[in-house]
């Protein structure tokens, strides 16, 4: 077996540097970008999540992706048109900008994320859906939300869990949400 030589590693840990310092300059220029194409839609009298707002966010986290330098592999099957409620387990933060990438979903997220600089912005322009964790009549609240998309012919994620684990089980879900 080989070891790795110290310039090797050093050459690593400098990649690594220059893609973390890379992302922290590309987060907010894409949640710019975003806002901007948002501001066009909304002008224009188009939804967001049809228009170049969606266009935007997909762009943005294809960059991003590639910046953090994650591969995605999947099948060519493409999200049915139309409403829709989505489950998924939520394994890391990468797991967002991975289904935004190719889905034109609103995610519902914890109340705190409306509140993120810069990245909050984007994700309430974009039409992000927000649950207060423990108000017991914001899952209604929540709930109302996700059916206002739903009528609205939107596609709506959210992650049952509400915590992101390891991916090696499944965590008991939030059972409110399924009403």
């Amino acid at each position: 077996m080989r070891s790795a030589s110290p310039e090797r590693g050093l050459r690593r840990r400098l990649v690594a540097y220059s893609r973390l310092a890379v992302l922290v300059m590309m987060v907010p220029a894409c949640a710019g970008a975003i806002l901007v194409a948002v501001a066009v839609d909304r002008g224009l009298g188009r939804s967001p999540m049809r228009g170049w707002g969606r266009r935007t966010q997909a762009v943005s986290c294809a960059l991003l992706l590639r910046c953090c330098a994650v591969r995605v592999e999947r099948d060519a099957r493409e999200l049915p048109s139309g409403p829709m409620l989505l489950a998924c387990n939520h394994v890391s933060w990468l797991d967002i900008i991975v289904l935004a990438r190719f889905w034109p979903v609103r995610f519902l997220s914890k109340q705190d994320v409306a509140r993120w600089p810069v990245i909050g912005r984007a994700a309430t322009s974009l039409g992000t859906l927000y649950l207060e964790r423990g108000r017991r009549e914001a899952s209604e609240q929540a709930l109302v939300a996700m059916r206002d998309s739903l009528r609205a012919g939107d596609a709506v994620l959210f992650f049952p869990e509400a915590t992101t684990s390891a991916g090696d089980r499944i965590l008991p879900f939030r059972a409110r949400l399924f009403q």
